[in-house]
């Protein structure tokens, strides 16, 4: 017998909406063996293959171990996912599936595929059909937020798996089961933002709400904010593992397939693999089929119970729940395994459960009994708390304690009832959310108590905006009504007033509540007179001063990554003079500034003046030792950038490999026609030419690097690459970034999205689109997430986004290249930048224009 001849190369493949329907169709019009192979296999889709396949051939098994075919029955239809290393199996014993006449389907990732290509020949050329697998998203994950949505959940907790996908997959899971939906993104980052956590929430409407969360604290805040905001619903925290009790726990985890296959083996199952296709690979749901196979579930009733069941997961729940193997007190409790919790949430028994928990969880509280902290969390998540329960004489645990403040939060709460509150968050460390409270309570309050000046104290002494911006609102009330303040209570103000300037405020509101503060000093102290009484205390207080500078600085430089990029130059220059003023030239401080003024200047375009930073803060580092100083090795690192868009890539690239050290070594090797030496007739200075030629003749490796400074360098190496035409050496040095470099770094920090968008214009220059259109979407995902929707570099990586679409001849092009105009209409460009985006990006856009050409 032989195969069916292959397909040739020259002939369009079947679109991606209708690869199954082929394949079905190439199955059943087959009388003898054949063979069909599927490119760019994702696992999440190949339970939607199987259920369409099964109905046609019941006994149909999924394989992993390429050898099962010398045992499957002739004629016998199969779903093969080999791996890379079975290729010369494969090609070997070809004959073998010609002559038990096998119809299999090759289900291959790109690397399988590669290598089938490469080592298989023989056997690849007797493929007869190939097709490439549509991404999707999981399905366990879209089913489990429609559940969750259905059920008015308090909130979804997704389970995070640490990757930089993470954002991606659930953005793309949300706009499956909810395609008209754009979620909302808030941070609980910052203890000192909780104030604009809360207000986000209140105006985010009926949208999804989106939190990134690295740990428990964050997810506390969250919590208490959606209390406070009185929100429950379509809410979605991004988390690692955590407690969250009365949420829903989601997760897009897929089991591998020879785990579930070989745990279903194990419990007798006839066809293992099928049966763990069929169940979407969902860990827990396959194994709920393994403890139904061991209970004596047949094949057949799997086949029929799951092949077109719209969730396989909570048919399976509700199977299992008959034949009694879950148990229905964890329901009620909320910390069931997600499909059974998509299955019974909705159940009247269920419900009936959980409501008579709850009342017993409230009684218990009310009689200041001893609830389980779970218990005590499920019922936060729902429910104010009973009017007898005075928080301030609550004796319990932290987290019990962080469920009873969120359960008071869904409650009207006065004067004192936010001072306990406020106290209580103060013990937990929270003193964002402890200065909001206590400010509410001094706003109700007639006459400052006792306790608002401790909690004032108390927050001062922990340097929080909140606890001067109360001293002073106490000092003015009291001098209301006839009592002036103690020249001790002014005198302590003045530190705290300046050194919290910068927590959870913007520039403007700094400026205003100094003012605020020294307004009202001035008005109880006829001897504090001038700001300048302020600046000198300061320079008598040094390290007072360098903490409140660093802030000022810390504060201008987010404005970038907050979405207001116009505001950042006039900000840094603000934190410049100040900090000129406070601390002197000589301070690291200024030159940290004139190096992020460089930076941005850069990124704007205007390098001529990027240039002027860089030689001011150059001729301010000491001769001798300012080469070993890590304010010098990231001015190194921005004046190559500078020179590699001014025409030097090759001398960007030899003072960035001396920058790197043994960071260089992994790197292509450096092939520099240029010296450095040229990049000199770039400076103007004398002292700054010299302090660059004592860095390039400098024995040895220098100092290590932080690993922003690295990922910045290595990021500029890449793009000197590119600019000689080293696009393969150019991508190789961005993944060794992102491999080893950017995992130091925190999830929002914009290193990681200018690496990923980086990347993609490297592999789009390479034309190799798929790879880029991952690597583009990732980076637009994360800058949009942290810096809005009109930015210059969402802008950017979205015009990249684009033509890469374009070439593809992604329907979504168009979509893509409209967004992009949008953003660069706000976004904070030159003009030339913003004509040629717009030159480039009209064809694209327009529905009628040629969406195959890509520049």
């Amino acid at each position: 017998m032989v195969l069916p001849a292959p397909a040739p190369d020259a002939q369009p493949r079947p679109r991606q909406a209708d690869w199954i329907e082929q394949i079905k169709r190439g199955l059943r019009l087959s009388r003898a063996g054949i063979l069909i192979h599927v490119d760019e296999a994702r696992l999440e889709r190949l339970g939607e293959l199987v259920r369409a396949l099964v109905s046609d051939h019941p006994e149909m098994d999924v394989h992993t171990n390429v050898r099962d075919a010398e045992t499957a029955p002739e004629g016998s239809v199969m779903v093969l996912v080999p791996s890379p290393d079975d290729a010369e199996w494969l090609n070997l014993r070809r004959p073998l599936f010609a002559r038990r006449a096998l119809k299999v389907v090759l289900f291959c990732d790109r690397e399988t595929t590669v290598a089938l290509a490469q080592r298989a020949v023989d056997f690849f050329d007797w493929v007869s059909q190939h097709h490439e697998c549509p991404p999707g998203p999981v399905p366990h994950a879209v089913l489990g937020l429609h559940g969750a949505a259905e059920a008015e959940a308090s909130g979804v907790l997704w389970i995070r798996t640490g990757e930089l996908a993470d954002t991606t997959r659930m953005v793309g899971a949300l706009s499956a089961a909810f395609p008209r939906d754009t979620p909302r993104w808030v941070s609980a980052e910052h203890p000192q933002g909780y104030g604009k956590l809360v207000d986000d929430i209140r105006v985010a409407g009926s949208a999804w709400i989106a939190c990134l969360v690295d740990h428990g604290a964050e997810l506390r805040r969250l919590r208490w904010a959606l209390a406070e905001a009185g929100r429950r619903a379509r809410v979605i925290a991004l988390a690692p593992p955590v407690a969250c009790p009365g949420w829903w726990a989601i997760h897009d985890r897929l089991m591998p397939l020879a785990d579930a296959r070989q745990m279903l083996e194990d419990a007798r199952a006839t066809r293992p693999g099928c049966l763990a296709a069929l169940s979407n690979l969902e860990p827990e749901a396959v194994t709920i089929a393994r403890a139904l196979s061991a209970y004596g579930l047949a094949q057949r009733d799997f086949v029929a119970l799951l092949k077109d069941a719209p969730d396989p997961g909570a048919a399976l729940a509700f199977r299992a729940l008959d034949a009694g193997l879950i148990e229905g007190d964890r329901i009620a409790r909320g910390d069931a395994p997600p499909p059974v919790i998509r299955a019974l949430s909705q159940v009247p028994d269920v419900q009936k459960r959980r409501s008579e928990q709850l009342e017993s969880v409230r009684e218990a509280l009310a009689n200041r009994e001893n609830v389980p902290v779970e218990a005590v969390g499920l019922w936060a998540s729902m429910a104010p708390a009973p009017p007898r329960l005075r928080i301030a004489q609550a004796q319990v645990d932290t987290a019990t304690l962080a469920f009873l403040i969120e359960s008071q939060l869904r409650r009207r709460q006065s004067a004192t009832g936010w001072a306990e509150l406020a106290g209580k968050a103060l013990d937990l460390g929270e003193m964002g959310a402890a200065g909001v409270w206590a400010l509410r309570s001094a706003d109700e309050s007639v006459l400052p108590d006792r306790a608002l000046v401790d909690l004032a104290a108390r927050l001062r002494t922990q340097g929080s905006a909140h606890g001067a911006i109360l001293s002073v609102k106490l000092a003015n009330s009291s001098r209301h009504q006839g009592e002036a303040p103690t020249a001790l209570v002014a005198v302590l103000s003045i530190f705290p007033i300046y050194m919290a300037l910068s927590d959870g405020l913007e520039l403007g509101d700094r400026i205003k509540f100094l003012a605020l503060g020294v307004a009202g000093l001035c008005a109880s102290l006829y001897y504090i007179v001038k700001r300048r009484l302020l600046v000198r205390a300061l320079r008598e207080h040094s390290n007072d001063a360098a903490v409140a500078m660093t802030r000022i600085l810390q504060a201008a430089i987010d404005l970038g990554s907050k979405g207001q990029p116009a505001l950042v130059m006039p900000a840094l220059e603000e934190a410049r003079g100040a900090i000129r003023g406070g601390l002197g030239e000589k301070h690291p401080l200024y030159r940290t500034a004139l190096t992020h003024l460089a930076m941005n200047a850069m990124d704007a375009g205007t390098n001529d003046v990027a240039l002027y930073y860089l030689e001011e803060a150059l001729g301010l580092e000491d001769q001798s030792a300012g080469v070993d100083q890590p304010s010098f090795a990231a001015l190194i690192a921005v004046l190559a950038g500078v020179l590699t868009r001014q025409g030097s890539p090759a001398e960007a690239e030899a003072l960035l490999r001396k920058l790197l050290g043994p960071e260089a070594a992994g790197l292509p090797e450096e092939r520099a026609t240029s010296s450095p030496v040229n990049a000199l007739s770039s400076l103007s200075e004398r002292k700054s030419r010299d302090l660059v030629q004592i860095f390039l003749a400098r024995p040895g490796a220098p100092p290590e690097l932080a690993p922003e400074v690295k990922s910045r360098a290595l990021r500029y190496l890449a793009e000197s690459l590119s600019a000689q035409g080293r696009y393969d050496e150019a991508e190789s040095t961005l993944k060794i970034a992102l491999e080893r470099v950017v995992q130091g770094l925190p999830m929002a920090h914009p290193e990681r999205w200018r690496l990923l968008a980086a990347l993609g214009q490297v592999l789009s220059l390479q034309r190799k689109d798929k790879n880029a259109e991952r690597s583009l979407h990732e980076a637009v995902h994360l800058a949009h997430w942290a810096l809005g929707e009109r930015h210059v570099e969402v802008a950017r990586a979205l015009r990249e986004l684009a033509r890469v679409k374009a070439r593809l001849r992604d329907p979504d092009a168009s979509s893509v290249a409209r967004k992009a105009l949008a953003a660069y209409a706000e976004a904070a460009c030159t003009a030339d930048e913003r004509d040629a985006a717009q030159k480039e990006l009209l064809p694209i856009a327009e529905p009628s224009g040629n969406q195959g050409e890509g520049a």
